[in-house]
């Protein structure tokens, strides 16, 4: 599934929004993570955390709610983002809240 293009900067402004009305609410939920199972990480566009434990090869899936709203849009298709939701948080670095919600272009080095 393709990127949703129409919608990422709609949803990128709704959650801009949230973040005006209660950046700690918002912020914590964005970092809020839950198990899931490998069925939900194999969906095609959710985002899904894997961690692999190094001692039991055991693998750990966990989704937050970035992820499913990245499911919803979709993952680009190719390129240097292939696989990546189009919508990004970034954060502050110093108190680790939440700054801004924005739209991942497919061209953007690093991340």
């Amino acid at each position: 599934m393709s990127v949703r293009e129409d919608l990422v900067d709609e949803l990128a402004d709704f959650m801009n929004e949230m973040l005006a009305h209660d950046r700690e609410a918002i912020t914590a939920l964005c970092l809020s993570r839950v198990q899931c199972g490998k069925a939900l990480m194999t969906h095609p566009t959710v985002q899904v955390r894997v961690v692999k434990d190094d001692v039991s090869q055991s693998m750990d899936y966990s989704v937050g709610l970035l992820g499913i709203l990245n499911g919803f849009l979709g993952s680009f298709d190719d390129g240097p983002k292939k696989g990546f939701g189009a919508l990004v948080a970034n954060m502050d670095s110093d108190t680790g809240d939440l700054t801004r919600f924005r739209r991942l272009r497919n061209t953007e080095t690093g991340l």
